[in-house]
């Protein structure tokens, strides 16, 4: 994807060439994807074995950011939000079931009940980008009245149009169909862009919790590594990463019942 947006300030082309990594294509994109998925299933055997271990959390904090950044260069595309959708809620809800069960009665200091996962949040937030590419009232409203319940609440929510905004500085005007207004540019969307994620993990400015905050920058150089590496993965098919979630809940589970019997 090249940055030949004439929407965007001519100044602009060279940053937003820079930025390209960010949005992998191909096997490069697998590649990303199952890096991120894998660090997830690392940063859930963490939270339920040693909740308090936050520096082996840390890892985990460039998922949902890689997550964010695909859907967003995809919805930025005008892929239909309603075919995310149906993609995203029924494995949203099967994996809900598992983590239940895995994380009784409280995850992270939250009733699981009240705690919906990773999947329902980026179903919100495409929901929250429709709002605002349409200017639907409803659609925004729905995106953002589910932020006190999803996994990384109002930061979550909002971080997929930030990524889908910082996509079409990088797409052309063919592969974009939501951009940032003219007068901002992609420098701006940038700065808009690393403060949601930093967002996305803030607890507090006390250590080691600002690191865990910073931790979702290192978003950047794994992507900026998998741009570079020699070979991708090849594309399966698409369910394979949706059920991939509810899966990984099950196999933790009964690793814990193994090792420890609980």
């Amino acid at each position: 994807m090249l940055a030949r947006n004439p929407r965007l300030f001519r100044d602009d082309t060279k940053f937003a060439q820079a930025l390209a990594f960010l949005f992998p294509s191909g096997g490069k994109r697998e590649l990303a994807r199952w890096t991120a998925l894998l660090l997830m299933a690392w940063d859930h055997w963490v939270a339920m074995t040693a909740p308090f271990d936050l520096w082996g959390r840390l890892p985990g904090r460039v998922v949902y950011p890689i997550f964010g950044l695909f859907m967003g260069a995809t919805l930025a595309r005008g892929y239909p939000v309603g075919r995310y959708l149906k993609r995203l809620f029924p494995f949203a809800l099967v994996a809900q079931v598992g983590f239940a069960v895995f994380s009784w009665p409280t995850f992270l200091g939250r009733p699981v009940l009240l705690y919906w996962n990773i999947l329902f949040t980026l179903a919100f937030a495409a929901l929250f980008y429709e709002g605002l590419r349409r200017r639907s009232a409803f659609a925004l409203v729905l995106g953002l009245a589910a932020a006190p319940f999803v996994d990384y609440g109002l930061p979550g929510i909002t971080f997929v149009s930030a990524s889908a905004l910082l996509a079409s500085c990088v797409q052309t005007p063919k592969e974009s169909s939501f951009a940032p207004p003219p007068k901002i540019g992609c420098g701006a969307t940038f700065l808009l862009f690393l403060g949601n994620l930093f967002a996305l993990n803030f607890l507090s400015f006390a250590w080691p919790y600002l690191a865990l905050a910073l931790g979702g920058f290192f978003v950047l150089p794994v992507l900026w590594l998998v741009d570079r590496f020699p070979f991708g993965l090849p594309r399966g098919p698409w369910w394979l990463p949706y059920a991939y979630y509810p899966l990984h809940f099950v196999v933790l589970f009964l690793l814990r019942q193994i090792l420890y019997g609980s």
